[in-house]
């Protein structure tokens, strides 16, 4: 999936766990938005937006370091239907390797 392909009414979620909504040609521009409240007059009020801009093509995010905000690891459709899921490289320590492996090894480059 690529960022041009996330549509208005999606709901991304980032490494954090956080779910999103996109929002395609707001008077801010493209956005996402965790709205979660309803306002007296039962309608929903949109705060911490952030910017579309802000993630690569690749759903990747161009700088996590400093704002720790994340990737998209999943687009969710209009219905909350998973659409697409980020393959993740899968982490292990060495101790966890020998387990999975089930012998000790040696790492050559």
């Amino acid at each position: 999936m690529k960022k041009q392909d996330l549509k208005t009414g999606m709901q991304v979620e980032t490494t954090r766990g956080e779910k999103r909504y996109v929002l395609l040609g707001t008077e801010s521009g493209d956005i996402t938005t965790n709205s979660n409240t309803t306002d007296c007059n039962g309608f929903h009020r949109l705060y911490n937006t952030w910017e579309l801009s802000n993630w690569n093509n690749d759903l990747t995010h161009k700088d996590d370091k400093t704002h720790k905000i994340g990737d998209i690891v999943k687009v969710y459709g209009f219905w909350g239907n998973l659409i697409w899921e980020r393959e993740q490289i899968p982490e292990y320590t060495m101790p966890e390797l020998i387990e999975k492996i089930g012998h000790e090894f040696k790492i050559i480059k």
